[in-house]
Protein backbone atom coordinates (compact mmCIF):
# COMPACT_ATOMS: atom_id res chain seq x y z
CA UNK A 1 0.00 0.00 0.00
CA UNK A 2 2.74 2.25 0.83
CA UNK A 3 5.55 0.27 -0.79
CA UNK A 4 6.28 3.38 -3.47
CA UNK A 5 6.31 6.14 -0.84
CA UNK A 6 8.62 4.07 1.37
CA UNK A 7 10.81 3.26 -1.20
CA UNK A 8 11.65 7.29 -2.06
CA UNK A 9 11.85 8.10 1.37
CA UNK A 10 13.98 5.01 2.06
CA UNK A 11 16.11 6.31 -1.20
CA UNK A 12 16.47 9.69 -0.18
CA UNK A 13 17.37 9.26 3.62
CA UNK A 14 20.51 6.87 1.88
CA UNK A 15 21.64 9.40 -0.47
CA UNK A 16 21.22 11.73 2.37
CA UNK A 17 23.77 9.68 4.12
CA UNK A 18 26.11 8.79 1.42
CA UNK A 19 25.97 11.86 -0.84
CA UNK A 20 29.91 12.17 -2.26
CA UNK A 21 29.53 15.81 -1.69
CA UNK A 22 29.64 16.08 2.18
CA UNK A 23 28.21 19.28 2.29
CA UNK A 24 25.13 17.81 0.91
CA UNK A 25 24.75 15.43 3.27
CA UNK A 26 22.24 15.67 5.85
CA UNK A 27 22.12 12.53 8.73
CA UNK A 28 19.71 14.38 10.86
CA UNK A 29 17.12 15.02 8.05
CA UNK A 30 17.63 11.56 6.68
CA UNK A 31 16.95 9.78 10.18
CA UNK A 32 13.72 11.33 10.09
CA UNK A 33 13.36 10.13 6.64
CA UNK A 34 14.43 6.74 7.49
CA UNK A 35 11.38 7.08 10.59
CA UNK A 36 8.87 7.69 8.29
CA UNK A 37 9.79 4.30 6.31
CA UNK A 38 9.95 2.51 8.99
CA UNK A 39 6.47 3.65 10.80
CA UNK A 40 5.13 2.73 7.31
CA UNK A 41 6.59 -0.47 6.45
CA UNK A 42 7.82 -1.69 9.61
CA UNK A 43 8.68 -4.76 7.91
CA UNK A 44 11.18 -2.70 5.35
CA UNK A 45 14.53 -4.17 5.83
CA UNK A 46 16.06 -1.09 3.48
CA UNK A 47 14.04 1.25 5.53
CA UNK A 48 15.55 0.01 9.25
CA UNK A 49 18.74 0.10 7.02
CA UNK A 50 18.29 3.39 6.16
CA UNK A 51 17.60 4.29 9.56
CA UNK A 52 20.95 2.91 10.91
CA UNK A 53 23.38 4.34 8.79
CA UNK A 54 21.37 7.64 9.34
CA UNK A 55 21.88 7.08 13.32
CA UNK A 56 25.50 6.48 12.84
CA UNK A 57 26.19 9.64 10.74
CA UNK A 58 24.19 11.19 13.16
CA UNK A 59 25.97 9.94 16.29
CA UNK A 60 23.35 7.85 17.63
CA UNK A 61 25.30 4.51 17.92
CA UNK A 62 23.17 2.51 20.18
CA UNK A 63 19.90 3.39 18.55
CA UNK A 64 22.10 2.40 15.36
CA UNK A 65 22.87 -1.06 16.15
CA UNK A 66 19.57 -1.88 16.89
CA UNK A 67 18.58 -0.41 13.55
CA UNK A 68 20.79 -2.45 11.83
CA UNK A 69 19.72 -5.79 14.02
CA UNK A 70 16.42 -5.32 13.07
CA UNK A 71 17.18 -5.34 8.91
CA UNK A 72 19.37 -8.44 9.55
CA UNK A 73 15.97 -9.51 11.20
CA UNK A 74 14.41 -8.85 8.34
CA UNK A 75 16.51 -10.54 5.91
CA UNK A 76 18.21 -7.59 4.16
CA UNK A 77 19.79 -8.11 1.15
CA UNK A 78 22.66 -5.68 1.28
CA UNK A 79 24.89 -8.04 3.86
CA UNK A 80 28.08 -6.08 2.94
CA UNK A 81 26.59 -2.61 2.90
CA UNK A 82 25.31 -3.28 6.15
CA UNK A 83 27.82 -4.87 7.73
CA UNK A 84 30.30 -2.14 6.78
CA UNK A 85 28.17 0.40 8.58
CA UNK A 86 28.01 -2.00 11.56
CA UNK A 87 32.31 -1.66 11.61
CA UNK A 88 31.98 1.90 11.63
CA UNK A 89 29.25 1.80 14.85
CA UNK A 90 31.82 -0.03 16.63
CA UNK A 91 34.71 1.22 15.88
CA UNK A 92 33.21 4.45 16.97
CA UNK A 93 32.25 2.74 20.10
CA UNK A 94 35.79 1.86 20.69
CA UNK A 95 35.11 -2.17 20.28
CA UNK A 96 37.64 -2.53 17.81
CA UNK A 97 37.38 -6.52 17.50
CA UNK A 98 34.01 -6.09 16.60
CA UNK A 99 34.58 -3.73 14.06
CA UNK A 100 37.43 -5.73 12.37
CA UNK A 101 35.51 -8.63 12.42
CA UNK A 102 32.06 -6.71 10.55
CA UNK A 103 35.04 -5.67 8.59
CA UNK A 104 35.92 -8.81 7.46
CA UNK A 105 32.18 -10.08 6.29
CA UNK A 106 31.82 -7.21 4.62
CA UNK A 107 34.94 -7.37 2.90
CA UNK A 108 34.05 -10.66 1.49
CA UNK A 109 30.84 -10.16 0.46
CA UNK A 110 32.37 -7.38 -1.85
CA UNK A 111 35.04 -9.81 -2.85
CA UNK A 112 32.14 -12.76 -3.83
CA UNK A 113 29.15 -11.13 -4.56
CA UNK A 114 29.84 -7.46 -5.28
CA UNK A 115 33.28 -6.18 -6.84
CA UNK A 116 33.06 -2.73 -8.70
CA UNK A 117 29.80 -1.64 -7.00
CA UNK A 118 30.69 1.98 -6.54
CA UNK A 119 28.93 2.35 -3.16
CA UNK A 120 29.96 -0.56 -1.60
CA UNK A 121 33.75 0.09 -2.09
CA UNK A 122 33.27 4.09 -1.43
CA UNK A 123 32.27 2.28 2.12
CA UNK A 124 34.66 -0.24 1.98
CA UNK A 125 37.60 2.24 1.98
CA UNK A 126 35.77 4.62 4.73
CA UNK A 127 35.71 1.86 7.13
CA UNK A 128 39.18 0.26 6.29
CA UNK A 129 40.39 4.16 6.95
CA UNK A 130 38.85 4.83 10.31
CA UNK A 131 40.19 0.84 11.33
CA UNK A 132 43.59 1.75 10.14
CA UNK A 133 43.41 -1.15 8.10
CA UNK A 134 45.25 -1.21 4.47
CA UNK A 135 43.20 -2.63 1.47
CA UNK A 136 44.19 -5.27 -0.50
CA UNK A 137 45.17 -3.84 -4.39
CA UNK A 138 42.27 -4.73 -7.14
CA UNK A 139 43.16 -7.98 -9.07
CA UNK A 140 44.06 -7.31 -13.15
CA UNK A 141 41.01 -6.14 -14.59
CA UNK A 142 38.92 -5.05 -11.63
CA UNK A 143 37.64 -1.83 -10.50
Amino acid sequence: QHGNRVIGLTRLAQWLVTCEDASLRDPHRAAELAQQATRLSPDSAAAWSALGSAQFRSDDCLESLKSFARATELGTTETGLDAFWISLVHARLDDQPAARSHYEVASKFVRDHCLGRRDLLKLQHETSKVLSIIEPAAPPGKP
